[in-house]
């Protein structure tokens, strides 16, 4: 007896989310995954002189929580872009 099987697997979309910190945490594609900052890192101007960024001070517990309701970070690849300027 032969037995054969077909998976076939459809490719979830891809939701994209962006949070550009322009003094708040809000994320701009209005998927609900707003941030929330711990620890009080300040807001400051960009290293390019125009935008905001967040200042995190290395002595504190600093970070930035974002709770994955839609993008599920454990079981898929992802990227994540930063401008990092150490002083």
């Amino acid at each position: 007896m032969y037995l054969s099987a077909t998976t076939a697997t459809t490719a979830q979309s891809i939701a994209s989310a962006f949070w550009s910190f322009d003094s708040n945490a809000l994320e701009l594609y209005n998927s609900g995954l707003d941030a929330t900052l711990s620890g009080s890192p300040i807001y400051t101007t960009s290293f390019a002189g125009y935008g905001a960024a967040i200042s995190f001070t290395r002595s504190s517990t600093q970070y930035v929580y974002i709770t994955p309701k839609v993008l599920p970070f454990n079981s898929r690849s992802f990227t994540i872009e930063a401008w990092i300027y150490p002083v």
